[in-house]
């Protein structure tokens, strides 16, 4: 089990997790406080990767060792770690960051058009914002660069299959709610 609490007004902010029936939890002050919400794991790495404004950091949080600290240059919204667990990307407003976790470096950004997405995919070869509730999804090529726009409808977020090929997310507040799936294989999303 993996918990992250997230307590203000001075109180320690604790990321506790237990590894077996019977063992001890433990905890780690962290020196800043999370994103709520946005935590993501890297099993490759064994790490943690948590988000925070005021500062606008990512934090590459090793579950054996204390916190490395990424700068932004934005205020951070979504994190999402790609397949290969040793990049991120990190959505901030107007801006994609995709970060090398083994290094704790941006290394590049992507200006896009939507301002307030938090619903970002990191995939193999492409990254991907979701609307927060209605409007546009963004393939984002990281080689390139190239950003496709797609229009879909009420679609809020997604998660990638474990093959890396589709995105599965919900149509929601229409009625009946729905689930689609959206074809990656060839990187651009499409529906």
């Amino acid at each position: 089990m993996r918990t992250v609490r997230n307590v203000c007004a001075g109180v320690a902010i604790v990321l506790s997790w237990a590894c077996a029936a019977g063992a001890q939890s433990s905890g780690n002050a962290l020196s800043f406080e999370p994103v709520a919400g946005e935590i993501a794991f890297s099993k490759e790495l064994q790490c943690i990767v948590l988000l925070s404004q005021n500062p606008n950091q990512l934090h590459i949080y090793p579950v054996a060792n204390s916190d490395r600290i990424v700068n932004l240059g934005g205020t951070p919204l979504g994190v999402s770690v790609a397949p290969d667990g040793v990049h991120a990307a990190v959505a901030e407003p107007n801006v994609v960051s995709y970060v090398d976790l083994q290094s704790g470096t941006v290394i590049r950004t992507y200006a896009t058009a939507e301002s307030d997405e938090k619903n970002v995919i990191a995939a193999a070869s492409y990254i991907y914002l979701f609307p927060s509730y209605n409007g546009d999804i963004v393939s984002i090529n990281i080689a390139s660069g190239a950003q496709t726009t797609s229009s879909f409808v009420y679609s809020s977020g997604g998660k990638l299959d474990p093959a890396g090929d589709a995105i599965y997310g919900t149509e929601d507040g229409l009625s009946p709610n729905s689930i689609y799936r959206f074809d990656v294989s060839s990187g651009v999303i499409s529906g």
